[in-house]
């Protein structure tokens, strides 16, 4: 594609601004920046490449280019609640459909300036227009699962202001006439205009009648030895024949030019002219005709181009969302909470975890947890333990959040929200600005301190280290006390001993140790909250085999200074914390075992019952099968005896005996129901079971749910998850344990989808016809009727109320569930009348 400006795509343009502007506020705000020296310390350019990498479209590329800080919480948190759903969206490897989009926002601008796009240009916008229409239907079946980045694809009022953002527009208009016009690879198809095609072949005649008439020059020239070589070329546009520098003279024509050697001379001899002449001409009508066409639809372009220039703009940034979810699902991140609080579980540096894992290795992990009230975390201990790493993680955590990306941490992480972070990390030592280390370190604090607040991370390493130990504890008492005055969140590493006991004196302030290993001479990495760590510089001297006697004439020094003592209990400390954190792995790894075994155990157990159960269920399925024979038997006897003279005691008896069976057969089946639980012990639930408000839970979306509507005929359930309302698969329903199955089915009361067991014999005394009456006189008459029959003794009765519109059907019935004289009721048998009737048995409930 032509580059017509670099800077900004709507330079010059004519074009509204606004939806690029509110596209930039809602959600690609770029205001804060992060400070060049805090970038650099914490590699942020290395992640920002690893995002880059994963961008689909050049647009996405460069606004992943871009990533940083988002102006405020509420941002950050609409960012990872879009890359939350990305990941869900790619847990179902189902990929965002962004390939084939173009960098067009310079062509569509160039367009909207009167300028003449090239076909390359439409075609590339037509692509993009296809995209647009993919990612649009796609989120818009996927709305449950993405309802954030549904909105944003199909429209939506911005969280930030009152002003609705538009959604993608497929520009189908637009995008048809381009595919019509636009053959693939960027060429004019012979149908874009009605004259197009016919130049073309004019322009396909003429060649070949020129390159036949060549064929016979070049076999008369060569007869007369006057051909450099066999073949013909073209030169500006016109069709020469190489002669011998020496025959030029011998044929009439133009000479176009020499061979690099000079022995050949490229002439257009006198016969071709015209010919070539009219190829040039039917060459000029074509290409007149082709700007024309390409005149026509940069027009059509530039009527859309707003929509264009925001679809470019959406499917960029959707771009970068899916980046981000990919970068995050392959470091394992999640999604941390936004609070006061800082929690930061199992902590690790993405581009240490990134490395190390190449190579086989893994990361040690650590646990990071201050109170709104602790402002200032101090991590001690030797050289080379992880101090400095540490500090980086957890700067690197917070630029994260500030960035709207998850955090690689476990599950249930929280982290402030820092408009900024600080730091001073590593040797800034200068020769050309004639800067001491400590020099430097002090201009760089010196610099940002006036804009440190209770919104700001600081990070401090080796804080005043280059400089006299006693006034630098000094220096940094103080520069800490301030920062937890202005309540700024601080971490720093250090040596010095002055600032160890800062967490015994002040609440705001929390120790830390980085763990060493004193036999093997190797750091830990591992963390310890609350304990200020000990340099070891004697053990380890004494471990590399430094002279005894300078060993211990190093501690004598120490102890009438009075600070062995304090070394020596730091490193009992220490000692102590290292066999605790060796007896909880111990126990922990004890604890994996057991869990191991009581799934697997448990596992059998769910096996041999299911076995026992199944066992059961033949058992139950062939009694069934008989005592459906005796219920067909009992029915057609009944039936027959409808009209013979047999007592009320006869019928009622043998209805007993029928019910008592059924019930007995219910109490099996539901006893031994094959179970087809899953490995987490979710029982599926079966279509008949299926009742508005009860608790089930939703396997695709892996969580629990309330059913809130019966099954349709495509066996579809209205399901509330959470607070999103969904239809989900009556095979996708599961009960949360086999007690709740049971729990659930040994409820009272009948439906009429669980119609009752006893067989109603019907007779014209216990029948009432209801059709033609209003719903009240219906009532009425029936109220009036099931008295009579619940005086006569009547074991139950019919109510034709037939089908209509329903409303008739439905106050009949919602009457019987409130009736005092009505035990249970169902719908009738076919034989019966179907849903035009309704059967009540009568008694009390």
């Amino acid at each position: 594609m032509q580059e017509y400006f670099q800077d900004d795509a709507l330079e010059g343009a004519t074009i509204s601004r606004e939806a690029q502007a509110l596209f930039d506020v809602t959600l690609l705000p770029s205001d804060p920046k992060i400070p060049a020296k805090t970038a650099a310390d914490l590699e942020w350019e290395g992640l920002v490449e690893l995002v880059m990498r994963r961008t689909l479209t050049p647009e996405g590329e460069e606004i992943a280019g871009r990533l940083g800080p988002l102006p405020s919480a509420k941002h950050a948190q609409l960012r990872l609640q879009q890359v939350a759903e990305c990941m869900a969206l790619l847990e179902t490897e189902d990929d965002l459909p962004l390939r084939g989009a173009s960098r067009i926002r310079d062509a569509v601008a160039y367009s909207a300036r009167e300028g003449v796009l090239s076909a390359n240009d439409l075609e590339a916008i037509a692509k993009t227009c296809d995209v647009a229409s993919r990612t649009r239907r796609y989120l818009r079946h996927r709305a449950e699962l993405a309802p954030g980045l549904t909105s944003l694809a199909a429209g939506v009022e911005s969280p930030f202001s009152k002003t609705a953002v538009a959604g993608l527009d497929p520009c189908r208009d637009l995008r048809d006439a381009l595919h019509y016009a636009v053959e693939p690879g960027g060429r004019l198809s012979d149908n874009a205009s009605p004259d197009l095609g016919r130049l073309r072949r004019e322009v396909q005649n003429q060649t070949e009648r020129i390159k036949a008439r060549v064929e016979k020059l070049l076999r008369s020239f060569e007869e007369d030895h006057l051909l450099q070589d066999q073949y013909f070329t073209v030169r500006e546009d016109r069709y020469v024949l190489p002669l011998r520098v020496s025959a030029k003279r011998q044929v009439d024509g133009i000479i176009h030019g020499y061979s690099g050697s000079g022995q050949t001379a490229f002439v257009e001899p006198q016969e071709l002219i015209e010919l070539n002449n009219q190829l040039r001409w039917a060459q000029i009508e074509v290409e007149e005709e082709e700007r024309r066409v390409l005149q026509r639809l940069s027009l059509l372009v530039a009527e859309s181009a707003d929509a264009l220039i925001h679809n470019s703009w959406v499917i960029a940034y959707l771009d970068l969302i899916r980046a981000l979810a990919k970068l995050s699902t392959q470091l394992e991140a999640t999604i941390p909470t936004l609070s006061e609080n800082l929690e930061i579980r199992r902590a690790r540096h993405p581009l240490l975890y990134l490395k190390l894992k190449d190579r086989g290795e893994t990361t040690i992990p650590n646990d990071v947890r201050m109170s709104a009230d602790e402002r200032v975390l101090i991590v001690s201990g030797p050289n080379t333990g992880g101090k400095t790493v540490l500090l980086k993680t957890l700067g690197m955590a917070a630029l994260m959040a500030q960035s709207g990306m998850p955090v690689l941490a476990d599950e249930g992480s929280s982290i402030p929200f820092f408009k900024v972070v600080f730091s001073d990390i590593g040797d800034e030592q200068s020769i050309e600005k004639d800067l001491s280390t400590f020099s430097a370190h002090l201009t760089n604090i010196t610099s940002f301190l006036p804009q440190c607040d209770e919104s700001a991370l600081v990070l401090l390493d080796e804080l005043f280290a280059g400089t006299d130990p006693q006034q630098g504890s000094a220096l940094a008492v103080a520069l800490l006390e301030d920062l937890a005055t202005r309540q700024t969140r601080t971490f720093i590493s250090t040596h010095l001993e002055g600032l160890k006991t800062l967490a015994l004196e002040n609440p705001s302030f929390v120790n830390a140790s980085m763990g060493f290993d004193v036999k093997s001479l190797r750091p830990t990495y591992e963390m310890t909250l609350g304990v200020p760590g000990s340099s070891f510089a004697l053990r380890i001297a004494d471990r590399l085999g430094f002279p005894e006697h300078l060993v211990e004439r190093a501690a004598r020094v120490l102890e009438g200074e009075g600070k062995l003592g304090v070394d020596e209990i730091l490193a009992q400390l220490e000692d102590q914390a290292t066999r605790l954190k060796a007896e909880q792995k111990h126990y922990e790894q004890l604890r994996r075992e057991a869990e191991v075994a009581r799934n697997k155990y448990q596992n059998k157990f769910q096996e041999l019952r299911g076995k026992e159960r199944e066992m059961l269920h033949e058992e139950s399925r062939a009694l069934k099968k008989r005592l459906d024979e005796a219920r067909n038997t009992i029915k057609a006897q009944l039936k027959a005896l409808r009209d013979a003279e047999i007592t009320r005691s006869e019928v009622d008896q043998a209805q007993r005996k029928l019910q008592e069976a059924e019930k007995a057969l219910e109490s099996v089946k539901e006893k031994t129901r094959a179970p087809s639980a899953d490995a987490s012990g979710y029982v599926p639930v079966e279509i008949e079971e299926i009742e508005v408000g009860m608790d089930v839970f939703v396997a695709s979306f892996k969580r629990p749910g309330v059913v809130l509507s019966k099954p349709t005929s495509n066996n579809d359930v209205q399901v509330q998850v959470g607070a999103i309302k969904l239809m989900a698969q009556a095979n996708d329903l599961y009960f949360p344990s086999e007690a709740a199955r049971k729990g659930r089915s040994s409820r009272p009361g009948p439906t009429l989808e669980s119609p009752p067991s006893g067989v109603f014999v019907q007779t014209s005394a216990n029948t009432v016809d209801l059709r033609g009456m209003r719903v009240e006189e219906a009532i009425e008459r029936t109220d009036l009727f099931l008295d009579a029959m619940s005086m006569q003794g009547e074991a139950g009765a019919m109510i034709i109320h037939g089908h209509g519109t329903g409303a008739l059907k439905r106050a009949i019935r919602d009457y019987l569930a409130s009736s005092n004289y009505v035990k249970e009721y169902r719908r009738g048998e076919r034989e019966e009348g179907g849903d035009g009737v309704t059967i009540a048995l009568l008694g009390a409930k």
